[in-house]
């Protein structure tokens, strides 16, 4: 889930559990590209960069702090996510379902939390209209932009 915009850095800030199978693939590989679509505005936005994880740093410290306990209990989960099961599985300790743990409670959790930090490179627009879609394309390098309309 997306926490953060920063548009001064051009940064995309995740948390995720550490566990992930996503973690694994940006550790061998930290290119990626994230697909936005807002179906209100018909907008859709492609956004390509390169990652970083943060875990134990500053970073990492403040986003976990910042986060809401209700969201920060999913970090106590048993199994790792996407793991399959042979049942439905709430994924859950039983002393903390259906309710919202304390900070003590949470801190087993933490080891578990990530920060993905992606650093945005190139960002493809898409605006659809039914009387016709445009496209363009924001590509950065350090403080330079271009930007280009793109042929739909």
């Amino acid at each position: 889930m997306l926490r953060t915009v920063n548009t001064r850095t051009r940064q995309l800030l995740f948390h995720t559990d550490a566990r992930s199978p996503k973690v694994a693939q940006l550790k061998a590989d930290e290119r990626v590209s994230v697909v936005f679509y807002d179906a209100q505005s018909m907008t859709q936005l492609v956004i390509e960069g390169h990652a970083s994880l943060h875990s134990t740093d500053e970073l990492a410290d403040t986003e976990w702090t910042a986060t809401s306990a209700s969201s920060r209990r999913a970090y106590l989960a048993p199994l790792p996510p996407g793991q399959q099961t042979d049942e439905p599985e709430p994924n859950l300790p039983a002393n903390v379902a259906g309710r919202v743990p304390t900070e003590p409670e949470l801190e087993p959790g933490r080891p578990n939390f990530i920060v993905i930090s992606i650093g945005v490179q190139r960002i493809d627009w898409l605006q659809l209209d039914r009387s016709g879609n445009l496209r363009a394309e924001f590509e950065y390098a350090d403080e330079d932009v271009s930007a280009s309309w793109l042929a739909c």
